[in-house]
């Protein structure tokens, strides 16, 4: 056994990155609820009231990424590997950014509606940050992880469910919309949110990963 190897057995692990990693998730979720109620808003100042909160609350997730980030170099023992730690902060700090990007699409492009496919769409991611969420609050050990299977395939069922409505709605856009700009608006907004749920999916895939490692 390595020096390295009964350093992990005798000490005991760096319990600072879980309660950073919930945190992080708190502020994700948090700000996909606030989108949800942007979607559904016509009126200029209510949109840019939750856009504010969706940006604070990103800036908040920013913040929580670097000290996850301050952590993993300065911290001889990690939870779990490095690069899973990385990747994992990496992963829920996306999420946030590309809805973001979509904020900032809606505001850029000041459609009246929205159509009820990108409710959808965030509706699925809701239910994902959710899961995530839960998995964060409740594991305290990398061994732990192996207890959210099912969390695991609701994150992915959520993503094929939005890839789906994505896919669909793309091509009623291409076969239906007949004024160019109208369909760029709608495909930017769309794409930014398509970006947002497939982060939330590798970060499913990143506790799966997880499980199996632990197995």
């Amino acid at each position: 056994m390595s020096n390295h190897s009964l350093l992990r057995f005798f000490v005991p692990l760096d319990r600072k990155f879980f309660p950073l990693f919930a945190h992080t998730a708190d502020a994700i979720f948090d700000a996909v609820v606030k989108f949800q109620e942007l979607i559904l808003v016509t009126k200029k100042e209510e949109r840019d009231q939750l856009a504010t909160a969706i940006f604070e609350l990103e800036k908040n997730a920013a913040g929580l990424k670097q000290d996850i980030l301050d952590e993993l170099g300065g911290s001889f023992i990690t939870p779990f590997d490095r690069e899973d730690v990385y990747d994992l902060i990496q992963q829920l700090f996306e999420i946030v950014r590309h809805l973001h990007s979509a904020v900032d699409r809606i505001r850029l492009y000041n459609l009246p509606e929205l159509p009820v496919e990108f409710t959808a769409i965030v509706d699925c991611l809701q239910s994902s940050c959710k899961e995530i969420k839960e998995v964060l609050h409740q594991v305290h050990t990398v061994r732990d992880f192996r207890n959210f299977e099912q969390s695991c395939i609701i994150i992915n069922d959520n993503e094929r469910e939005a890839d789906d409505i994505y896919q669909e709605y793309l091509s009623f856009l291409f076969d239906n919309e007949t004024n160019a700009i109208e369909l760029i608006k709608r495909r930017d907004i769309l794409m930014a949110l398509e970006k947002s749920i497939n982060a939330s999916d590798k970060v499913g895939k990143i506790f799966s990963s997880l499980m199996i490692k632990m197995n």
